[in-house]
């Protein structure tokens, strides 16, 4: 089981500079990506992302790529000639077509993006990729890591409430054991004393007496109960993404306890349905960072 939260980062290095990755990652309901690059790398952002996917289900991803050139020495920088030619030639078409006054000078061919550029910004996506995709692979698994150790301290706690819950439950089931029994005896002598007389027909009271205490038992409601928290526990031991399965279970089991909870006539077991209500909401907070 893994959680949500992590973060991984890596560099490497190049003939023309130094490319940091850092991949962040939080809770959320969907896999979702948050891309910080450079202009020139956004066409990389695709292949980050399907890279990512492979080993990730679900999240809130912010990957951020920043790169520091090597240091270059006056006069290095390029000046595209041909594409400033090509600028230059369709801004003089353009301003004749329609009339507009004015000169266009150096500055405003320097204010064209990539009419200047240190050597190798020109780079490929696909050589550029082949530099990049280690340095993402080794953050993504280094923020793995980190997912993972969450992921096992999450299932820890999650297993110490469990044990909670579980032992709490036993409390009820032992308390309501006996007490159909003594629920129907009390109602019985209650019913003597307020209808005692011959005209009472005390085969169909019993039948009625019966029927109520059925539906005071919460025997199946233990039982559905116990069987989600199995699954609950098996699920934690599960490898692959189990989030939206914990939520679900979870799901069922406060139904159950809520229904314990409306059929309870004695006070003790009243009192520690509360403490199991607690007790999933805790769960439930935790559930949420379970990827």
């Amino acid at each position: 089981m893994n959680s949500m939260t992590g973060f991984g980062k890596a560099q490497i290095k190049t003939a023309d500079a130094l490319y940091t990755v850092e991949l962040s990652s939080v809770n959320s309901r969907f896999l979702e990506f948050t891309f910080r690059t450079p202009r020139n790398l956004s066409g990389l952002e695709p292949k980050i992302r399907d890279l990512i996917q492979t080993k990730i289900r679900r999240g809130k991803l912010n990957a951020a790529i920043n790169y520091e050139r090597a240091h270059q020495e006056h006069g290095q920088y390029i000046f595209n000639q041909q594409a400033a030619d090509s600028y230059l030639k369709q801004l003089r078409a353009y301003q004749k077509k329609r009339k507009l006054a004015g000169e266009i000078g150096v500055i405003d061919l320097l204010s064209i993006p990539d009419i200047v550029r240190a050597p190798g910004q020109d780079i490929g996506d696909a050589a550029l990729w082949k530099s990049l995709k280690k340095a993402v692979g080794d953050a993504l698994n280094e923020m793995l890591k980190m997912r993972q150790k969450e992921g096992a301290a999450l299932a820890a706690d999650l297993k110490k409430r469990l044990r909670l819950i579980i032992s709490d439950l036993k409390k009820i089931e032992n308390i309501s054991a006996g007490s159909a029994r003594a629920h129907r005896d009390r109602i019985l002598e209650r019913v003597n004393q307020l209808l005692d007389g011959p005209e009472i027909n005390r085969q169909r009271l019993e039948e009625e007496v019966a029927l109520l205490c059925e539906r005071a038992d919460i025997t199946e409601e233990i039982t559905r109960l116990k069987s989600h928290l199995d699954q609950f526990r098996a699920a934690l031991d599960v490898k692959d993404s189990v989030g939206k399965r914990l939520n679900f279970i979870l799901q069922e089991m406060n139904r159950e306890v809520n229904t314990i909870g409306s059929k309870a006539l004695i006070i003790d077991i009243s009192k520690l349905v509360i403490g199991l209500k607690e007790e999933i909401e805790r769960i439930r907070e935790q559930v949420q960072n379970v990827e």
